[in-house]
């Protein structure tokens, strides 16, 4: 009688593991970029990414962006890129946490968790696209230059 249900529990585990690897490789490359940034802005003063492009970011007056104003722009960019991985990772783990209880009252208690999760980051996720679409819009001026008042030039 055990080993049936054992078994069904490794098959759930093992279903899981690409999403796992995926959303860590996500996870990781998007913490590199935003340590990219952040240094960029705290050390240099400049976005390295940007610069990458041959971009560089001007003040509403046209004179290089101020290290406060890059780390402002750097948290409006990258903290909700955040909050929408954070919800994504939050929801996976209650999804698989879901998947290994069995039914009854904490299974529903985790289970409206994974449903709130899922809103959230479906919203944190609508937030990124809508900015995404901006900045295709306006790509000098996309939202987060406009809430931080910074421009990209060409360098």
């Amino acid at each position: 009688r055990v080993l049936p249900e054992r078994i069904e529990q490794e098959e759930r585990q093992t279903r899981l593991v690409p999403g796992w690897i995926l959303l860590g490789s996500g996870v990781a490359v998007g913490l590199i970029f935003a340590l990219v940034e952040f240094v960029g802005a705290v050390v240099f003063r400049q976005s390295l990414l940007l610069r990458l492009f041959g971009l560089a970011l001007v003040d509403r007056a046209g004179q290089p962006a101020t290290r406060l104003r890059l780390l402002w722009r750097f948290f409006l960019t990258w903290g909700v890129v955040g909050t929408a991985g954070f919800f994504a990772a939050g929801n996976v783990a209650l999804v698989e946490a879901v998947g290994m209880l069995p039914a009854g009252e904490m299974g529903d208690i985790v289970a409206r968790a994974s449903s709130l999760a899922w809103t959230l980051g479906l919203g944190a996720s609508g937030v990124v696209l809508a900015a995404t679409i901006d900045t295709v819009r306006h790509p000098s001026r996309s939202l987060q230059d406009r809430l931080a008042g910074t421009r990209m030039v060409p360098r």
